[in-house]
Parts: structure tokens; C-alpha cells; sequence
């Protein structure tokens, strides 16, 4: 009776260091799955209420990926500072409708996201993993917004990380070792998300265009591409909790790819 005991003791002991050290990755879904890409449909003037339960919706949309909550609410940082009487920046809504898009890119100080542009209707989900793919004419359209469109920021980049905020994945970093034609020397700052675990607050306020809109601008989730029309990859690592290194492995990964 005593080893019977014993052996049972042993093995909760064992259940309960598996539940504690299991990787984050998981509970989420292992298969693969389509996202798809939701239009900008207006805010404008919607309470604080409206916006939580269409945000909610979203998430519902794809809840079996396992990414956001069970009982998900949006993060009071983030929609807290919501002006109901105000209007929207019309591109900012496309962050609200598109909770699955963890890491959005713009041009430099923009918040103009470049996928509604780039004839892009859906994401891949993989095992932990979303990509964004640009194939042809997606490519070259994505490229002209990183180049040319806005003529001050050559191929600077801005990366918004306020949907992977609110799913809880509260810290990042882009791996340059599996990215392709980035400037590792741009932005020179030792914060850089390219050199060290990043973590801002990304929240919706009315701003200077006395609209609703996404702040702030931070210097530390930019980065510089090194060659238009060229193949390039980015390798964003995402995590729960603060890692104590770059290099740690990742809770979730969100890539691009850009392939003209």
C-alpha cells in the first residue's frame, strides 16, 4: 500500500511540473488555418461598449487558434482612452477589425498599414506561427508603400505590436538571424526591437488630428530595409513574459514574406 502511495505521489508530482513547464505554445491550435483579412468598416461615434463587443466578435471569429483568451475583454490600456463622441483615422480601424494581425507594419511615423493595400485576403496560421506571404503584384505594391509612397522614409518601417499587446503577448523582438534584407545598423540605439526584448504601450486616444487614433511613435520598433523588389523576410518573436535573452525560444512567432 505504501509503494502504491508512493508511486501516486510521484506521479502528480510529475503532472504538476509537466503543467508548470510546458512551453506557452501549448494550448494554441496544432493544425493549420486561414485568417481572414477584415475590411476597415467604420467606428465612427460607437461607444466604448459597441467597439468591446465587434472586438469580441473578431476574436470569436477565430477562437479555436487559442491565441487570445477564453473570457477575452479588450485590454483597458489599449481601449481605455476610446473618444465615443469622436471620429476615427480611417486606417487606425483596421487594427480594431483585425485582432489576429498581431504585428501590423506601416511606413516611418505612419499608421497607415500596408496589407489593405497589397490585395492580401488572408494570413496562415501554422502550429503556433502566423505568416503574412506577398507574392507578385502584392509584392511590388508592398514595396512601393515601403519605398515610394511615403518619399521621406526609404524604407523604413514601423511595426505595431498593439493586437499582440492585447492577446497578451506583451514582449518582442525581431530575429535578425532568420530575417532577410534588413539593416541591422538601423535604428543605432541598443533599445532597437533588432537588439533587444521590446515592450511599449500602444493604446487609441484622440491625437492632433482631433480624431481617434494609435500612439505613440517609438523609434525602437522601426527598422530599415536594405534593397527594394528584393526578397525579404522578417522573423518576429513574440512571448508572455519578459525572456531573459534574445535568443530565448519564442511563445509565438508572426513572419512576413515578401517575395517579388
Amino acid at each position: 500500500m505504501k509503494v502504491v502511495r508512493l508511486f501516486g505521489s510521484i506521479s502528480l508530482c510529475f503532472l504538476v511540473l509537466a503543467v508548470l513547464f510546458a512551453p506557452a505554445w501549448a494550448d494554441y491550435y496544432q493544425g493549420t488555418h486561414r485568417i481572414s483579412v477584415n475590411p476597415a468598416t467604420p467606428l465612427h461615434k460607437l461607444s466604448r461598449e459597441a467597439i468591446s463587443s465587434l472586438r469580441k466578435a473578431r476574436v470569436s471569429d477565430n477562437r479555436i487558434l487559442g491565441i487570445f483568451p477564453q473570457r477575452y475583454v479588450p485590454a483597458p490600456s489599449i481601449y481605455g482612452q476610446v473618444d465615443e463622441k469622436a471620429d476615427w483615422v480611417r486606417d487606425t480601424q483596421f487594427f480594431v477589425h483585425n485582432p489576429y494581425l498581431l504585428v501590423v507594419i506601416s511606413s516611418g511615423n505612419k499608421v497607415n498599414a500596408f496589407l489593405p493595400y497589397c490585395d492580401v485576403n488572408s494570413v496562415e496560421y501554422s502550429y503556433g506561427r502566423i505568416t503574412e506571404t506577398y507574392r507578385g503584384q502584392s509584392a511590388e505594391k508592398w514595396f512601393y508603400f515601403a519605398f515610394d509612397y511615403y518619399g521621406e522614409f526609404q524604407g523604413i518601417l514601423r511595426l505595431w505590436f498593439v493586437n499582440a499587446y492585447d492577446a497578451g503577448l506583451k514582449y518582442a523582438c525581431v530575429d535578425s538571424s532568420k530575417s532577410i534584407n534588413i539593416d541591422i545598423n538601423y535604428p543605432p540605439s541598443e533599445s532597437s526591437f533588432l537588439k533587444s526584448i521590446h515592450s511599449g504601450h500602444e493604446f487609441y486616444h484622440v491625437g492632433h488630428l482631433k480624431k481617434n487614433n494609435i500612439s505613440p511613435y517609438d523609434v525602437r520598433a522601426t527598422m530599415r530595409l536594405r534593397e527594394k523588389n528584393s526578397r525579404t523576410v522578417l522573423y518576429v518573436k513574440l512571448w508572455k513574459n519578459r525572456p531573459s535573452a534574445i535568443g530565448d525560444k519564442e511563445d509565438f512567432v508572426y513572419v512576413f514574406k515578401m517575395e517579388p
